[in-house]
């Protein structure tokens, strides 16, 4: 027993001189000594058991030390892949409650939706934990994400205006601030490009939207067709009378029987029956109210 006991001791010894590694200096505070093993060459996104020295800043709410990682290139998503809190930096802080570094995390792109090894997004990992303000934070932070998401599917400058003034400060800013930028060019272009075209006689404009609706419905670009028939309908003088054909045709591969329908009798009633595609035209007809 007591040569047992001895060996015991040792062991225990043998393992309190053992320095400690990067991620025991972490959530112990001791930022210096960390950084010093980093620039000694200590791999940033370096794994063990308890993740990545960002899991270990994240778990102990390190903010300084969260930041010096993630300014130097640490992942914010990567982690352990057989960890409970240490599957990604997000899971750690939320498991622990560090509101403050997972602010951080979500600021530089964190994915809340990656599953630890129990299959636990972090917010549920929260939860489980009882972390009451985690749990606040990122169901505020699933809100944002499908603000974003909304934004991104409207793709409109009053869209990411509306979002960035709802949700300052997040890691959506810049891509939003982009996306304004890129889009306003875009419609001061065209509208330069309209204000040019209004100064062509109606005549040429026709002509031109003419060949424009030619080419789409050649190619079958129904819908790049549908924009270009207003125009036609807008200008003060006559235009093909078979325009209202080609827009209920239009109109009807793209999933809109009623409108179709609507272009097609006006089509007929103009037209009568010597009109030039009268036989279609009844055919169309016949396809739309049966989709309605």
């Amino acid at each position: 027993m007591p040569r047992i006991l001895s060996i015991i001791g040792l062991s225990i010894l043998l393992c309190a001189c053992q320095p400690a590694n990067i991620n025991q200096h972490i959530t112990s505070g001791n930022d210096d000594a960390a950084k010093a093993m980093l620039k000694q060459g200590q791999g940033i996104n370096q794994l063990d058991y308890d993740g990545t020295p960002l899991c270990a800043a994240a778990s102990a709410n390190n903010v300084r030390m969260a930041q010096y990682l993630i300014a130097n290139g640490a992942d914010v998503n990567f982690g352990n892949e057989d960890g409970y809190l240490s599957k990604s930096p997000l899971h750690s802080a939320a498991g622990t409650g560090s509101v403050d570094v997972a602010t951080l995390l979500l600021a530089n792109g964190a994915d809340t939706h990656i599953r630890n090894r129990d299959n636990l997004t972090p917010l549920e990992t929260a939860q489980a934990e009882g972390q009451l303000a985690m749990v606040a934070l990122l169901s505020e932070y699933e809100t944002i994400n499908a603000s974003w998401d909304q934004a991104v599917k409207l793709n409109t400058v009053a869209g990411y205006r509306h979002f960035v003034a709802a949700y300052p400060d997040t890691a959506y800013q810049q891509a939003a601030e982009t996306k304004i930028a890129e889009l306003t060019a875009t419609e001061e272009r065209q509208q330069h490009l309209e204000n040019m075209e209004a100064q062509l006689p109606a005549s040429v404009r026709r002509d031109k939207y003419m060949v424009q609706l030619s080419q789409a419905l050649k190619t079958q670009q129904y819908q790049q067709a549908l924009d270009i028939f207003p125009k036609l309908e807008a200008l003060p003088i006559a235009t093909d009378p078979s325009l209202k054909f080609f827009y209920g045709e239009a109109l009807l591969k793209t999933n809109q029987p009623g409108p179709a329908l609507e272009q097609l009798y006006q089509y007929i009633n103009e037209q009568g029956s010597s009109a030039t595609h009268y036989a279609r035209a009844l055919e169309l007809m016949n396809q739309a109210e049966a989709q309605l």
